[in-house]
């Protein structure tokens, strides 16, 4: 404080303290005379502050002059009062309890049943400004069996929490079993809501039973005709069945979707494919089944027909290399049909998620012939490259499908530039000209030259050329033309 009129003042500070919604909670105020022309400081001490913000008013009262620009009779300050830590674990009834399969994957089921393992879910909670980082530990007993684990190192930030998944290594059996989870000692004074024991009850497994039985609906179809089965899929267990039924007829997808079965019912899916020496094979999965389930199945389907096999080496050769990142790589085999019936054969790429598939080619019996399918190169690298043969009205020999890494090296790039632009009366406009091509292959280019004139271009000389790596330059005469630029584009071919 200071006096300012050179004149004893008799003052008193006031200091409230209040909530940030303005409720008060403490009031301090001294009462001192300021002789004239004296600065006097004053120091209040808060030792009652509450956890989180709170708003100090100081005000002054009494003989007080009239301040300018630079002083004041009040002030507000808004104060942050630290929580200290304060961790604890999720109350008991906040704590989740899952049914695991063998796998590791969520059973589905809403209550938790012999040989399920245990997933637990609990929240370490942070009610302080600081953060903390410790570690939980879980102990697990069904059926006299103990499961203890330490988790990784967890790290939770001020007035937040962490969710931590434990997952149990043993299976739990039907009857009590008992959890408890445990904090490391976090120093907050209060170990009892660093404790929690669960105990829950393992229900019997109430599982679905399926069956898979196949019916063939046309046992005469000749090689390359339709193929039709019936699979029927049946539930006599004691839950009901949501899960992946695939189907393959050889490398052939032929199902793979979500299928429903309820209890004591059944469902009849129909296949169908084209006629050739091959393999059927259907089987279910996505949750748990009793272990009498015929969850899988297998029918050899033999038939007169064309038969395919390498006529060369067993894997394609790859074209056109080295290969750049936007390049076709081709990919190119030799096949012979070694069967008893004419046949047609195509080479399958798959890259990326997307299918290449050559042209069909018709072969006769004994003869021979070459697939071709390009796939586009996209990253840099390896690109990795399945592939295989497909046919609609023959057999393939085994081991005529893989992975191969195709090395990409980075995309070429063309850097075309105007160099130079001169004219006279006689030539007109000539301009020198430059294009630069980054390291890699030899390629066809399109370049084009000419100019603008009224913002319309026009190219009179366009034309393709292979050009090597590195720098090509020329001059263009366009002749007596109007225009306001003279320019040149470059494309890969």
């Amino acid at each position: 404080m200071v006096e300012v009129l050179s004149s004893e003042a008799e003052v008193e500070a006031r200091v409230q303290l209040s909530t940030l919604d303005g409720t008060l909670f403490d009031t301090m105020s001294q009462n001192l005379t300021l002789t004239a022309d004296s600065t006097q400081q004053l120091q209040f001490s808060l030792v009652s502050l509450p956890y989180g913000y709170s708003v100090v008013h100081v005000e002054l009262i009494g003989e007080l002059g009239s301040p300018n620009s630079t002083q004041s009779l009040s002030l507000n300050r808004t104060i942050h009062h630290l929580q200290p830590i304060e961790i604890s674990l999720a109350a008991e009834g906040q704590v989740l309890l899952n049914g695991l399969t063998a796998t590791g994957d969520l059973t589905g089921n809403v209550s938790i049943h012999d040989g399920d393992y245990l997933q637990t879910e609990v929240a370490i909670i942070n009610d302080g400004d600081f953060s903390w980082a410790g570690y939980l530990t879980s102990s697990l007993l069904s059926n006299g069996i103990y499961d203890n684990q330490t988790s990784s190192l967890v790290a939770v930030a001020p007035l937040s929490s962490t969710i931590v998944q434990v997952n149990s290594t043993v299976a739990l059996y039907e009857g009590s079993a008992v959890l408890v989870l445990e904090l490391n000692n976090s120093g907050d004074g209060n170990p009892s809501d660093e404790v929690r024991q669960i105990s829950f009850v393992v229900s019997p497994p109430p599982l679905p039973l399926l069956s898979l039985s196949v019916e063939l609906l046309t046992p005469d179809a000749l090689a390359g005709e339709v193929l039709t089965w019936d699979l029927n899929i049946s539930n006599t267990g004691s839950l009901d069945f949501n899960g992946v039924l695939v189907c393959t007829f050889g490398t052939q997808s032929l199902f793979d979707a979500q299928i429903q079965v309820p209890l004591e019912s059944s469902i009849m899916e129909s296949l169908v494919s084209t006629s050739r020496p091959d393999l059927l094979t259907c089987s279910v999965s996505g949750m748990r089944m009793n272990n009498n389930s015929i969850a899988s199945l297998s029918l050899a389907h033999d038939v007169e027909s064309a038969a395919f096999e390498s006529a060369g080496s067993s894997t394609p050769a790859l074209l056109n290399g080295p290969w750049h990142k936007g390049d076709l790589a081709v990919f190119s085999m030799l096949i012979r049909n070694h069967g008893e019936l004419s046949g047609t054969v195509a080479l399958v790429c798959e890259s990326n998620g997307i299918i290449y598939t050559s042209n069909g080619l018709m072969l006769d019996i004994n003869a021979a012939g070459e697939v071709t399918v390009e796939v586009p190169l996209s990253l840099e690298g390896q690109q990795l490259v399945n592939w295989s043969l497909s046919s609609s009205d023959g057999s393939i020999d085994s081991g005529l499908n893989g992975t191969l890494l195709v090395p990409v090296a980075v995309q070429q790039t063309l850097t075309p530039k105007i160099t130079s632009v001169t004219w006279d009366a006689e030539l007109g406009i000539q301009f020198s000209w430059s294009l630069e091509m980054s390291e890699g292959i030899d390629r066809p280019v399109r370049i084009r030259l000419g100019y603008t004139d009224s913002g319309l271009e026009s190219y009179p000389l366009d034309y393709t050329v292979t050009l090597s790596p590195g720098l090509s330059t020329g001059i263009h005469t366009l002749g007596l033309v109007n225009a306001e630029r003279v320019s040149i584009r470059a494309y890969r071919s």
